[in-house]
Order: C-alpha cells, then structure tokens, then sequence
C-alpha cells in the first residue's frame, strides 16, 4: 500500500482534524459515523474493516459530507437516520430530529400505559413529526392505537415513510391537521412534543438548528407556550375520563405549565418530570375528570 493511500484510519484523522477546526463538539465521533455512512456500515462495522482502502467514489461522499458538516448541516440530515428509544428513524429537513430528552416523554407514557387496564387504550402524539414518539409507543405497546396528528404534510411523509420501514406491533394512524382537531375520537392519553422555543431565544440557538431544522416543529411566540395553551383549550372535549396528558417543554417553563394543567381544574396529580441533567423537561397530567 503507497504511503499516501488514504486508509480509514487516516481518513478518520483527515476527517476529526477538519470538524475540529469548523467547530464541531464531537469531530472525532462525527467523523467516525460521516465514514461508516459514506461505506454503508455502522460505526462498529468501521473498525472491523479498518484495513480498507475506500472506491474514489465513496471518498468523494466522504468530502461531500465533511464540507456539509464544516458548514453547520447536523449529522442526522447529512447521514439520513437519527436513533431514538433503540430505533432507527429517517429524518430529514422536514422534521425535527428526535432529542434523547425526548426519550423521558416516551418512558412517562410507556410506564402510563403499562398500568393502564383498557384492552387498546387509545394515545395521540400530537406534532408527531418523524413519528418517533407514536412509533416508538407503538413498538413497546401491541395494545395501543395511536394517533401521530401533524399540521404538516411534508412531516407526516417522513412519519410515514417511518411507519412503513419499522413495521410497529401497535397501530398507528397518521392524521393530518392542527392540534387534536383531526383526532376521530376521544383518546386515553395525549403526548406532545409541540413548539416551545421563544422569540428571544430563537437567533441564539445554534446555526444547525436555526438554519436547517423546521421552524415550524420550533418557534412558539413570545414565552414560547402559545401553542400549549391552544392545545390545552381544546383538551377537555379529546380526553376520556381518568386520561391523562404529557408534554414536554423548556427547562424554564415547568412551573407555568402546571399552572396552565392546574388552572383547568380537572386532572387530580400534576407533576414535572427531571432530564438526565435534572432540569424540567415534561409536565405531566392524570386523573382527567369534568370539573365540578
């Protein structure tokens, strides 16, 4: 092999050293999964073939994908998939890419669910976006019959696309319109990852995010829970009796979301559930009943 023959090893340096200068908070991981994406292998498959020496045509990917990542472009849109709950989504510019914060969403309900006694409870995700939170729920749950309600089409494709490749055991219908209007039914439970981002937070996020993912999936008004509200308005008349409703939100805004849960008058526990790093992230309510 000639001394200048880019192997893996060195293409992985060539690659770290690049998303290091760019800025990049984990070039060297980055660089790792940009190659495994451009050989069509996983990150473990990588090293088990180490010794390799890529086609130019897969080196010409390989510098494509490292010049969109030196140019701010998240690694889930360059690389097309993003894990979540153990499953691999396709994700793309219309739709947000699943968080790990979003995770605790999906345990909240899952455990929820587990204690429920109804034969096919009955959940909408509501912004369901990639379909990671209904699909995921409907993995774990063969029982359940979710509801992803997307006010976007091109969102909903990607959440179809989802539906069709990960084959769930439970049964997942995909609804297009706003909020809860779509649902054809009242439901059990009601998740929602829905926009929370305020306007004066919005030019500080981080240029992959600003740039590349939907404002639409982001931007919610002025304290960034206008469009919680509008859902919790419209609540009551979607949920069944003892149901229950769980929204993630910021890490600031756990206190008025209780207070939005609490003003209504018709869920007995009300509680907000900590992040891995102990910050308010989902606010949950039970028990819903018509207020006396």
């Amino acid at each position: 092999m000639a001394a200048d023959t880019p192997d893996l090893p060195h293409l992985i340096r060539e690659g770290a050293q690049r998303l290091r200068g760019s800025g990049s908070p984990s070039p060297a991981l980055d660089a790792e999964l940009l190659l495994a994406h451009c050989l069509g292998t996983s990150r473990s498959g990588l090293y088990a073939r180490a010794a390799g020496v890529p086609d130019p045509s897969v080196l010409a990917h390989w510098h494509q994908c490292l010049t969109e990542r030196e140019r701010g472009k998240p690694l889930a849109y360059i690389t097309g998939t993003k894990e979540f709950m153990g499953l691999e989504f396709q994700v793309d510019e219309r739709v947000l890419i699943p968080r790990p914060e979003t995770e605790l969403l999906v345990e909240l309900a899952s455990a929820w669910l587990d204690r429920c006694r109804k034969r096919s409870p009955a959940v909408a995700d509501v912004g369901t976006g990639s379909g990671c939170i209904a699909l995921a729920l409907a993995h774990r749950h063969a029982r359940v019959s979710v509801f992803g309600v997307d006010l976007s089409p091109a969102a909903l494709c990607v959440a179809e696309a989802n539906r069709a490749r990960l084959r769930p055991a439970g049964r997942v219908s995909l609804l297009s319109g706003h909020l809860l209007d779509p649902l054809p039914q009242p439901v059990d439970l009601v998740v929602a990852n829905l926009p929370y981002v305020k306007v004066s937070e919005w030019v500080n996020l981080p240029n992959g995010i600003r740039l590349h993912e939907p404002e639409l999936a982001l931007l919610a008004d002025t304290d960034g829970l206008d469009v919680i509200r509008e859902l919790l308005e419209d609540l009551p008349s979607h949920l069944l009796r003892d149901g229950a409703v769980m929204l993630e939100h910021g890490p600031d805004q756990g206190a008025n979301v209780r207070h939005l849960l609490g003003g209504m008058g018709c869920f007995t526990v009300i509680s907000t559930q900590l992040d891995l790093a102990g910050r308010d992230r989902c606010t949950v309510g039970l028990g819903h009943h018509t207020p006396a």
